[in-house]
């Protein structure tokens, strides 16, 4: 994913209200979401609704993401739609309530009155990216032989036939006179 845009949110209004909540929701231009090798460019903005709520220990995130990517299918090469749909859930404390050991991936520091919701936007689509797409469950993939795609033909191609690790033992008792002794 390209670097992570930002999306302010103002919480001010309820620092101050312990269990007043705010709703951010709206879509955010993302260009591809990358992880690892692997990129799936996107093909609409990135729709995302979270609900911030003072929990009187901090501002606890809850909501979705959703995103409509591209895929190539692992098995057959075969390019096909994938909706990532991420589920958002952080929580902001405020510097000086913070507990040594709550700087876990999901609990942040809040300075001042603003909440960047862009990096759990952005967690939330690479967590849920395939690490092997496959377009169906039940794709056959490509011919080792001739890289036919199984999905569409049948082909007559031999299996490749690989050579054993134990091949060079082969002619060891061929030599003898077949009782293993010599």
């Amino acid at each position: 994913m390209e670097p992570v845009p930002s999306v302010p949110v103002d919480v001010s209004e309820i620092l101050e209200d312990s269990t007043a909540t705010v709703v951010a929701d709206g879509s955010l231009a993302v260009e591809s979401v990358d992880v690892g090798p692997l990129t799936f460019p996107a093909t609409s903005p990135a729709r995302y609704e979270v609900a911030l709520t003072n929990v009187g220990t901090g501002i606890l995130a809850l909501g979705e993401v959703r995103l409509d990517v591209t895929a190539t299918c692992s098995r057959c090469l075969v390019t096909y739609a994938l909706e990532l749909a991420g589920r958002i859930e952080r929580f902001w404390v405020q510097e000086e309530d913070a507990v040594d050991g709550d700087d876990g991936p999901d609990i942040e520091p809040l300075d001042g009155t603003t909440i960047d919701l862009g990096p759990a936007i952005h967690a939330s689509l690479a967590a849920e990216v395939p690490w092997i797409p496959v377009h169906s469950e039940d794709c056959l993939g490509l011919c080792a032989v001739c890289g036919g795609d199984l999905n569409e033909v049948t082909c007559d191609c031999e299996p490749a036939r690989l050579a054993s690790p134990f091949s060079a033992l082969e002619g060891l008792l061929e030599d003898g006179d077949g009782d293993g002794t010599d």
